[in-house]
């Protein structure tokens, strides 16, 4: 996951990628949400809909343009990817 910090005009961007390993398709609803250090959820979003077939893998990248508090902050990337299957990623951004 990465995370580029609003800047003038731009909103936050968020962006990863899915790739399939295994040999059947997949269909992921991959979505994000910013917590702060004390678990707070201060913005949430969703990246469009993925179909996979095997070997396939694809950029994700969705934006936030809502307010966000300075400081740092964690970005948590799920993807729900059915049969009980959820793919998590995450990492800290420092906010302006």
């Amino acid at each position: 996951v990465s995370v580029t910090a609003p800047t003038g005009a731009r909103p936050l961007t968020v962006a990863t990628a899915l790739a399939n390993e295994g040999n059947v398709y997949l269909k992921c609803r991959p979505s994000f949400h910013l917590m702060t250090p004390d678990n707070r959820v201060v913005g949430r979003g969703e990246f469009p809909l993925r179909y996979l077939w095997p070997g396939m893998s694809v950029p994700l990248t969705a934006e936030w343009t809502g307010s966000l508090p300075s400081g740092p902050s964690l970005a948590v990337v799920t993807a729900e990817c059915g049969e009980g299957l959820m793919l998590v990623e995450e990492t800290t951004v420092t906010l302006p």
